[in-house]
């Protein structure tokens, strides 16, 4: 059988391909068929290929005190691996800003558990902070949301979503940060 040596950046957009397709179930149904794969052999796979091809690199801190990881995600239109993001299984109450700017694009009141590895938000603020374009990339067609004032990558939207708007925000973590809601004093 012959073999085939790719690029190291090929290499993990094809594996970010392909966990992203299993996890969202958008890999036709015949290409797997007969085989089951768990949410544990999913993070057994994101750890060994972390281990292998990241940790060397994304979570060194660059001079602004971020990470190449989050400046990979927001400026090259990375996509950070599924169940890795500190913001997948976090649901304190306040207000969800871009990691690249600061402006302000979800609160905590519209996001939700979909099981899919990225945190889920049925919609966005009021306040035009995210746009949305068309994206053909990985051989599929998506629409990538991004911050309206900087441009930075946020992630992609889907319209498999709950009531009220039928939206699922599928956002990368690393394009976040979060400020809590203010405690009321007495």
């Amino acid at each position: 059988m012959p073999r085939f040596y790719l690029p190291e950046q090929e290499i993990e957009i094809l594996v970010n391909y392909m966990i992203t397709a299993l996890v969202n179930n958008s890999v036709p149904r015949d290409f797997l068929k007969g085989v089951t794969i768990r949410r544990e052999e999913i993070e057994q796979g994101r750890q060994l290929f972390h281990e292998k091809y990241r940790c060397q690199s994304c979570h060194q801190i660059n001079y602004d005190g971020g990470t190449i990881l989050r400046k990979k995600v927001l400026w090259q239109k990375a996509t950070e691996l599924p169940f890795s993001g500190v913001f997948d299984d976090f649901f304190e109450e306040g207000t969800y800003y871009c990691a690249g700017c600061g402006t302000e694009l979800f609160t905590s009141d519209s996001k939700y558990n979909t099981g899919c590895g990225w945190p889920a938000f049925y919609e966005a603020m009021n306040n035009g902070a995210v746009e949305e374009e068309v994206d053909y990339s990985h051989g599929m067609v998506r629409r990538e949301v991004h911050c309206q004032k900087c441009k930075g990558h946020l992630g992609h939207v889907f319209e498999d979503g709950p009531v009220p708007t039928g939206m699922r925000y599928c956002i990368n973590s690393v394009s976040l940060e979060f400020k809590p809601k203010k405690k009321e004093t007495k």
